[in-house]
């Protein structure tokens, strides 16, 4: 049978089909972002007929196994993955390069290889004698994991049967012959995954698959990828810290608030159990610092707030923010300058959380706006208070979520001073405190 082929563009911003190229696509709105698509009529007639042969099941008749979850046998990775990975998972992984990504997958393939599990590390990146030697310098026991370098995905798949856990490294730079695009492109990235999840769910094989970061932050490639796969992980950081957050978007198999916690060492990724620790300070001699306890996942973690005000020298005052969104902090100023009292218009504010994490955590807001004012007066704060709060648009302080506990983990940790709602009712009371 002659193989009959029509052309179809894709939109790479949003998957959107069209007949014909199109200058703006009408979904996304985005300009030149159609490719020209190769479709195979007859592949597809023919994976149509395999359907009959399909059978639909009683949910009640269908047993799941004691061992529904495996531990990858690293703590913190567990603990983003509640528990576990899941048979017939595919887990995608993003994150900036170099940030640790292939490491953690590497250690992480060591790991269940070592519990009696069948691995196969895949790397489209780089050869094999590459990842021997990464595997060796950071002490990975390799003995008994398979490693291939290969870009075809049907020889991947073909392979892959034979294995309890595949590591694919990266989805991006996986093709298939059937279509002509690129590799990277979105007919390629979309088609290799369809089969890679097709795969997982008939033949019980588990995916990790490495998802590349666009300069915006977003993984590249459509966003159906990440509707595709069963669970999607972040790895976050400052390159120059050693703090790594392990942070899960989606996971159909559990809890989507969990955060793994790592540091990058000489010998790759270490679990961190206590992040307290690695923050802990005494600001009771620095002004312009301010502590405060934030979530991650569902662990309560001190971290410290500092803030610098200078005297602006153009007439447009600079705001710079590393950790907390500027939005916020714009916010933020503004409050501190209408019930404050501060001039903050004539003075540029530079805000930054120590240790190169990012927080999303209403609860900085307080913390943030006591630093601000204690750089503004060149006055610290007395015995090492904790800030814990969230401000609103009128100066009021507001409860935040498990309040309780982070309360309880700071006492822990021997902070006897703790500001929140029920002392700190608005803003106007830190600057009364500190004058």
């Amino acid at each position: 049978m002659s193989m009959k082929t029509k052309t179809n563009y894709v939109c790479n911003n949003c998957s959107y089909k069209a007949s014909r190229w199109q200058g703006q696509c009408p979904q996304c709105k985005e300009w030149n972002t159609f490719e020209e698509v190769l479709v195979s009529k007859t592949a597809k007639s023919k994976k149509q007929g395999t359907l009959s042969n399909i059978k639909p099941q009683r949910i009640s008749d269908i047993e799941l196994s004691n061992n529904y979850k495996v531990s990858t046998n690293i703590k913190e990775l567990d603990r983003a993955l509640s528990g576990g990975i899941v048979k017939g998972q595919v887990i995608l992984i993003a994150g900036h390069p170099g940030i640790g990504k292939s490491t953690l997958l590497l250690q992480m393939s060591s790991k269940i290889t070592d519990g009696g599990h069948k691995t196969l590390y895949v790397s489209a990146e780089e050869s094999v004698d590459q990842v021997a030697a990464r595997a060796r310098r950071l002490e990975v026991k390799e003995a008994d994991s398979q490693i291939l370098s290969i870009t075809d995905i049907d020889s991947v798949l073909e392979i892959a049967s034979q294995y309890d856990f595949v590591v694919i490294d990266s989805i991006q730079m996986m093709t298939t012959d059937d279509l002509q695009n690129r590799s990277g492109s979105v007919p390629q990235i979309v088609e290799c995954t369809n089969r890679i999840v097709e795969m997982a769910k008939r033949g019980g094989v588990t995916f990790v698959i490495v998802g590349h970061i666009t300069k915006d932050g977003t993984i590249a490639g459509p966003k159906m990828l990440e509707h595709m796969v069963d669970t999607v992980l972040y790895l976050e950081g400052d390159k120059q810290s050693e703090i790594r957050l392990l942070r899960v978007q989606k996971n159909r198999y559990g809890s989507d608030s969990e955060v793994g916690i790592f540091s990058m060492t000489t010998k790759g990724l270490q679990c961190v159990s206590d992040m307290s620790s690695i923050f802990e300070v005494d600001t009771n001699s620095m002004y312009g610092t301010a502590l405060t306890v934030i979530l991650e996942g569902s662990r309560p973690v001190v971290v410290e707030v500092q803030a610098l005000t200078v005297k602006s020298s153009y007439g447009y005052p600079k705001r710079t923010a590393t950790g907390i969104s500027l939005n916020r902090l714009q916010m933020l100023i503004a409050v501190i300058q209408k019930y404050a009292g501060l001039k903050l218009d004539e003075y540029d504010v530079f805000v930054n959380i120590t240790a190169g994490i990012n927080v999303r955590d209403p609860s900085v807001d307080l913390a943030v706006v006591a630093a601000i004012i204690s750089s503004y007066y060149e006055k610290p704060y007395t015995d090492n208070p904790i800030f814990i709060g969230e401000v609103g648009l009128t100066s009021e302080v507001r409860h935040v979520s498990a309040e309780d506990r982070r309360i309880k983990e700071a006492k822990i940790l021997g902070y006897k001073h703790i500001y929140t709602y029920d002392n700190v009712k608005k803003i106007s009371i830190l600057k009364q405190n500190l004058l």
